[in-house]
């Protein structure tokens, strides 16, 4: 269907909050996040860049919070403080990876592009672990500089990534069935329009 032609689904009445698979310009944190838990593993749709934003900017504040509370606190890596805060680490990975989907969606950007920074986080510790191994300094300080290179790389698109404003054109990742949804809707805008004339050119002729 044509992008110019698109007819928006209304907000709902209470909050004025887009539909779920539409992104959301000028979010606040506590909305992003609360958007962010209800589609936890949700990849269609997108999001805008301030829901994305504001999760990212939070989840980095707890684990610093955590990290400096366990570090002050507990005095001890294996801690059942660390060994929590790992597991809920590792249960947040496949929602912050759909949410960073979504917001590549948003860009009109294939959700593949969010395995480019997580490739070149493998290949730079690779690297690393390899120089480090290594007996020859040469080859050590080779592989040192290709190791910053590539984690240079992999901060510039992990952040430059997620920058892009939305694009209208994003809107064909949303999830199947908006289609036929927004079919209904131009339908009924159809019908609308239709009735208004027939019913201005019944009092013309009155």
């Amino acid at each position: 269907m044509n992008d110019d032609i698109r007819v928006q689904r209304p907000a709902t009445a209470a909050t004025e909050e887009p539909a779920l698979d539409r992104p959301y310009p000028g979010i606040g944190p506590l909305q992003a996040v609360r958007r962010f838990i209800r589609k936890a593993f949700v990849f269609s749709g997108r999001a805008s860049r301030a829901e994305y934003w504001w999760v990212t900017l939070i989840g980095l504040a707890c684990v610093a919070c955590a990290a400096l509370l366990d570090y002050m606190v507990f005095h001890d890596d294996d801690s059942v403080f660390s060994s929590i805060v790992s597991f809920v680490g590792y249960l947040a990975i496949v929602p912050v990876l759909a949410l960073s989907v979504r917001r590549l969606h948003d860009e009109n950007l294939d959700g593949g592009w969010v395995l480019v920074p997580i490739v070149l986080q493998i290949a730079y510790f690779g690297v690393f672990s390899a120089a480090m191994a290594t007996g020859d300094s040469h080859d050590a300080t080779i592989g040192v500089l290709i190791g910053l290179l590539l984690m240079a790389l992999f901060v510039v698109l992990s952040f430059g990534l997620y920058m892009f404003p939305s694009n209208p054109k994003g809107a064909r990742f949303d999830k199947p069935g908006d289609e036929t949804a927004e079919i209904g809707d131009n339908a009924a805008v159809t019908a609308d329009v239709a009735a208004d004339m027939a019913g201005m050119t019944a009092d013309s002729q009155v």
